[in-house]
């Protein structure tokens, strides 16, 4: 049986939009996630050479939900990633804070063992609820909607008719979008389908 509570996508929405209107009120774009985070909510990010190698993952939050530890050939050569990854793990506090206290270790070396411990089914649902908070945080919908606009705007100026591009330009919008939100193109073309705008 599953410890992970299921959350309804609106629920998830809610706890985005909550995060904010609390640690992000102007909504300017692109969200300052580690200003945030380090600055606002007093969370080290903290470097980790060779995570991912070592461990299979780009990041994670410690039990004690004070700092956050991110592999740092993301952290320097992955602008887009690194703030994603930023704030999935933010994500994870958020959503799954009495699980990570109690599962959780301080201890890096000891890290892979302890997540082997968590079930497929806790992790999966984990995973699935960060990374959709990670998204609408970085994207939240009335900010999506209007670089939208604009980017329909400009290719109209420019003589490009999108609906007959089809996928290339949807891909195109969402690569221009991904731009201004500094995220991945995959990250636009997700939320896109999560919000059904395009």
């Amino acid at each position: 049986m599953s410890t992970i509570k299921f959350l309804e996508a609106a629920e998830i929405t809610r706890f985005a939009e909550d995060f904010l209107t609390k640690w992000h009120p102007s909504r300017t774009i692109p969200v300052p996630i580690d200003e945030i985070v380090e600055i606002r909510m007093g969370i080290d990010i903290v470097p980790f050479r060779g995570l991912r190698e070592r461990f299979e993952v780009e990041g994670f939050i410690s039990n004690d939900l004070t700092s956050i530890t991110v592999d740092e050939h993301i952290m320097e050569k992955n602008l887009n990633r690194y703030r994603f990854t930023v704030a999935h793990e933010i994500g994870h506090l958020i959503l799954h804070e009495d699980f990570i206290r109690s599962r959780y270790p301080d201890d890096t070396e000891d890290w892979k063992n302890r997540v082997i411990a968590i079930s497929d089914a806790d992790n999966s649902r984990m995973e699935f609820q960060a990374r959709s908070f990670a998204a609408q945080v970085l994207v939240p919908r009335p900010e999506l909607v209007l670089a939208l606009e604009d980017a329909k705007d400009y290719a109209t100026g420019k003589g490009m008719d999108l609906g007959e591009l089809k996928e290339f330009g949807e891909e195109w919008v969402a690569a221009w979008i991904a731009k201004q939100f500094k995220v991945s193109t995959e990250v636009i073309l997700r939320r896109f389908a999560a919000e059904n705008v395009f």
